[in-house]
C-alpha cells in the first residue's frame, strides 16, 4: 500500500471507502475483525457474491501472517447480513499502528456503525485455562506508536479521544449473552504489545503487575482508531497460550492458530446469536 501520509489519511479512506461500495453493494452497519484462528466462526458460511482479497483494494495493507488471509466481504446470518474481515496486518509486519488499522476508517466511511474485534491472545491471569474467552472491559497501550498520532481531524472529530470508556457497555452484554451455555467466558484488560515475540516471564509479570489479565499484540490500537471514527466497540480475545503461571514449554504461531481454531469451532450459533443482539443496539 502507498505509504500513509497523515494529511491524506482521510482522502485515502474515502477513496477505498466508495471502492468496497462499489464492488460490495450497500455495506452492513456491523463489522467483524477475525483475527488468528476466528476464521472457524465461518464454517459453512460464504460470503455473498465472493470476496475481496485486501491486494485488491486501494490503500489496504497485505497481511503477510499465516491464518490472517487479508479478505473481507459480506456475509449473510439468520438476522441480517454483516461486513466480515477476515485475518488483520499489524504493526510488527513493518506498518505504521495507523496503516495497519486504517481498513476500520474505511468501514466507518461505507456506513459501519459497529465493529466487533476478535483476538488470540495470551493468559495472564493465572484462573484463565486454554480455550477460554475474555470479553475486553479495558486495555493498556503503552509500548508502540498510538495509532492517532498526527492524524488530521475530521469534522470536529478530535485525537483526544476518551480512552476510559471504548467498549461499550451494550455490546459486552450482547458478547456475553451470545456464547453457548458452559462457555468459560471472563471480562478482563487486555494489554498491548507490538510483537512480533512472544513474552518472556519477566514480561509477563510486569503485564499483571500493571494489571493486565490477557496480553495481544492486536486490538487496543484497532479500538482507538474505530473510536475516534464514531463506532461502537466490542472486543472478544480467546486463550491460545498461559503465560502464568509460567510453564517450560515453547509456544508458536501454529499452536496458537490451531488452539484457537478448535475453541471457536465449538461456538454453535454464536454468529447468528451476536448480530441478533447487537443489530438492536441504538
Amino acid at each position: 500500500m502507498p505509504e500513509i501520509t497523515l494529511p491524506s489519511t482521510w482522502g485515502l479512506a474515502e477513496n477505498s471507502a466508495h471502492y468496497l461500495e462499489s464492488s460490495l453493494g450497500k455495506i452492513p452497519e456491523i463489522a467483524l475483525i477475525l483475527g488468528t484462528g476466528w476464521d472457524a466462526i465461518l464454517e459453512g458460511r460464504n460470503f455473498n457474491a465472493g470476496y475481496m482479497d485486501f491486494r485488491s483494494i486501494p490503500n489496504f495493507p497485505v497481511p503477510r501472517v499465516p491464518g490472517h488471509e487479508g479478505h473481507v466481504g459480506v456475509v449473510d446470518t439468520v438476522y441480517g447480513e454483516v461486513l466480515v474481515q477476515v485475518g488483520r496486518a499489524h504493526f510488527y509486519e513493518g506498518y505504521s499502528m495507523l496503516e495497519a488499522c486504517f481498513p476500520i476508517l474505511a468501514y466507518a466511511l461505507s456506513g459501519v456503525r459497529k465493529i466487533i474485534l476478535f483476538s488470540a491472545a495470551g493468559g495472564l491471569n493465572p484462573a484463565y485455562i486454554l480455550g477460554d474467552f475474555i470479553i475486553v472491559d479495558d486495555h493498556i497501550l503503552l509500548f508502540g506508536e498510538n495509532p492517532l498520532r498526527g492524524i488530521t481531524n475530521r469534522h470536529e472529530k478530535s485525537v483526544h479521544v476518551s480512552a476510559s470508556s471504548i467498549y461499550q457497555d451494550d455490546i459486552k452484554e450482547a458478547i456475553e449473552k451470545s456464547l453457548p451455555q458452559g462457555s468459560r467466558v471472563e471480562r478482563g484488560v487486555y494489554a498491548y504489545v507490538p510483537g512480533p515475540s512472544y513474552e518472556t516471564g519477566a514480561e509477563a509479570a510486569l503485564l499483571r503487575i500493571f494489571g493486565a489479565d490477557l496480553v495481544g499484540m492486536s486490538v487496543a490500537p484497532e479500538a482507538l482508531i474505530a473510536a475516534y471514527a464514531g463506532l461502537k466497540v466490542g472486543a472478544l480475545s480467546c486463550i491460545s497460550n498461559v503465560l502464568l503461571p509460567q510453564t517450560s514449554s515453547g509456544i508458536t504461531h501454529e499452536f496458537v492458530l490451531n488452539r484457537v481454531r478448535e475453541s471457536v469451532g465449538e461456538l454453535k450459533g454464536f454468529l447468528d446469536s451476536l448480530i441478533e443482539r447487537v443489530a438492536l443496539i441504538a
